[in-house]
């Protein structure tokens, strides 16, 4: 992402770097129980229609997004 567009929504959002060590500071928490939150996500997804419409057919597709949602929240914190 280019240096002006990173800064416009950091802008927008109203991001700060304090606000940047204060998620850094309770990454390592949040990691730690990263795995229930996750779980605890899809499970309130599930009592959804929409959502049983695209994972009820497929267990693996499920398992593969929360992975991925896993991976990409790691790599955030």
């Amino acid at each position: 992402m280019p240096q002006n567009t990173l800064q416009e929504t950091l802008d927008k959002f109203e991001l700060r770097d304090a606000d940047f060590a204060r998620i850094r500071a309770v990454a390592p928490m949040l990691i730690e129980q990263l795995d229930a939150f996750i779980a605890d996500f899809y499970d309130w997804m599930g009592r959804h229609r929409e959502f049983k419409m695209f994972f009820a057919s497929n267990p693996a597709r499920l398992e593969r997004v929360k992975q991925l949602q896993a991976a990409n929240w790691t790599t955030f914190l």
